[in-house]
């Protein structure tokens, strides 16, 4: 097929790319906490975290919880950072990462 530019092409069919989802080897700062959450001792550290949060009564813990199930999913790890107020520091998301193997 031939076009002056990609918006000449049409889709044509439909493609369905199988196999599996690629096994993640590392994190950083921008991997999500879904991610994170593969490697034990990194989940760990985020569920204490969590904890602690609940504990001393933050608000969005106890009143949001679809809205943290969805943070889990999609924020990334610095992003705790900035929402925590600080109660989240470098040291912790350096922790995490390190238990990232």
């Amino acid at each position: 097929m031939a076009a002056a530019s990609s918006k000449d092409v049409r889709l044509q069919t439909q493609i369905i790319l199988e196999g599996e989802k690629p096994q993640i080897t590392h994190c950083d700062k921008n991997s999500t906490l879904t991610e994170i959450s593969q490697f034990p001792k990194a989940k760990r550290i985020l569920e204490d975290y969590m904890e602690k949060c609940e504990e001393e009564g933050y608000p969005i813990f106890k009143e949001e919880p679809e809205l943290i199930q969805n943070m889990h999913n999609t924020t990334p790890l610095r992003w705790l950072m900035m929402l925590s107020g600080g109660h989240f520091t470098g040291e912790m998301m350096e922790k995490v990462l390190e238990n990232c193997r």
